[in-house]
């Protein structure tokens, strides 16, 4: 409300941001889901 953070919170988000990338095993998509291509379709 006041336009600070909380310490300890910021380094929850922080940790589990890390947490997050380090235990996506694909990060080329969205929120690291690998993009498939179905054959013979166009967009």
């Amino acid at each position: 409300a006041n336009g600070t953070l909380d310490p300890a919170r910021l380094e929850r988000w922080r940790k589990l941001t890390e947490e997050n990338l380090t235990n996506t095993s694909t990060q080329s998509g969205p929120r690291g889901n690998k993009i498939t291509k179905t054959p013979g379709k166009r967009h």
